[in-house]
Parts: structure tokens; sequence; C-alpha cells
């Protein structure tokens, strides 16, 4: 890996193949589930509790992989991304000033380390 795409496509490979996975394993659980629920819950009822604890668990799982996918995306554009500063070059208000011209680069930096902690939790 030469190159920031070579790291991105390996990147989002990754996540495809772990997304697809717990898509899987899901659906698979669900497929458990619903069987078991044909069957009288008396023979099996420590299964049935368990299969749907981790079809809970793996949902939870897909939608916090979500989240930050979608926070990597954001990211990664970095441009295009900041909030509008309310402040304004000239007394008519026709000239923003950018977000990294108003808190710089670091104000930059610390608004995306903001956007990943948020999706972290």
């Amino acid at each position: 890996m030469n190159s920031k795409t070579d790291v991105t496509e390996h990147s989002a490979a990754t996540d495809c193949s772990t997304a697809c996975e717990l898509t899987m394993t899901l659906a698979a659980m669900r497929t458990a589930e619903a069987a078991l629920r044909e069957e009288p819950y008396e023979r099996l009822p420590a299964l049935a509790g368990t299969l749907a604890m981790a079809a809970h668990r793996v949902e939870l799982m897909r939608e916090r992989g979500e989240r930050l996918e979608s926070a990597l995306k954001r990211i990664e554009r970095w441009f295009g991304e900041f909030p509008d500063t309310g402040k304004f070059w000239d007394d008519d208000k026709t000239r923003p000033v950018t977000y990294g011209a108003c808190y710089g680069s670091n104000g930059e930096r610390d608004f995306m380390r903001q956007i990943a902690r948020e999706a972290l939790q």
C-alpha cells in the first residue's frame, strides 16, 4: 500500500466484509429464533433467551458500525464539513469567514476529533 487510495480501499474492503459477516450472523440468529418460536419454549428456554440476546447484540454492533462509517466518511471529506462561523470579512455580510480562518488548523482538528469522539460513544 503506497498511497492513501490503497489504504482507503483496504479499509473499505475490511469494513464491507465485517458488515457482511454481521448481516449474515444476524440473519442466521433470526432464523434460529423463528425456528424456536415454532417449538415449545419449555424445551429450550435458555437457548431462546441466549439467541434473542445475541441477535440484539449483533444489531447494536451493526448500528455502531454504521455510525462509525458515517463519521469516518465525514472526516475523510474534511473540507465542506465544518459549520458556519456566523462571522464575515465585510460589513455587507457577503464573504463568510471559514471555520479554518476563524479557529485555525487546531480548531479544525478539534472539530473532527469531536466527530470521532461522538461516533465512538
